[in-house]
């Protein structure tokens, strides 16, 4: 049994206040991460989904490094806001030129297709750590042989998307979101549940 010292408890307190403070407006949540990523601050919050299992179990709980974008790499864990919430996934191509610059493409380690490209201002934070059980982990940098869906087509489509990211943004967003609807929506889509 560990005991928090009063430092640590003061904190804690602050990590879960702002997660709360934030959680219910993307919008808001994209505001507050810049002011919280000059200060170099970690959240905390409760996964949802479990696109990430078994690199991160579902209903894991995770500690978000917030910082600038410009430090992520192919296989780091990010969190990222859009239109329906806050996800996790794993960044699986960096746009470092031309059009494509600015971006992330993210997927989730059990997604058979990657995201619409994510903006730099879009990032939150790189997953640090996980806490599945009792203790907390470092979170992996690369996906474990056996939850990656890289089957010939996965693959085809990864690379459609990196394609249509490096002509033109909207084309790669348009075509990544198609997916869902031509091969299924993927329930396991690693929405965070909520921030603490």
């Amino acid at each position: 049994m560990s005991v928090l010292t009063t430092t640590q408890a003061a904190a804690a307190e602050r990590r879960l206040a702002i997660g709360w403070l934030i959680w219910k407006d993307p919008n808001r949540i994209i505001e507050t991460a810049a002011q919280l990523k000059e200060a170099g601050t970690t959240i905390e919050c409760q996964l949802g989904g479990g696109s990430m299992a078994p690199a991160i179990p579902k209903d894991s709980s995770l500690r978000v490094q917030m910082a600038d974008a410009n430090i992520y790499r192919l296989g780091d864990i990010v969190a990222f806001a859009r239109e329906t919430g806050v996800f996790v996934h794993r960044v699986v191509h960096e746009g470092l030129s031309g059009r494509a610059s600015g971006f992330l493409l993210t997927q989730g380690d059990g997604c058979f297709y990657p995201d619409p490209p994510v903006s730099f201002e879009n990032i939150l934070g790189m997953v640090t750590e996980f806490k599945y059980g009792d203790s907390w982990q470092v979170a992996g940098k690369s996906a474990p042989a056996s939850s990656r869906i890289m089957t010939l087509p996965a693959k085809a489509l990864r690379i459609l998307t990196v394609a249509m990211l490096r002509m033109d943004v909207r084309l790669a967003q348009a075509t990544a979101r198609s997916f869902p609807a031509v091969f299924g929506f993927d329930k396991s889509q690693q929405k965070v549940g909520r921030i603490d």
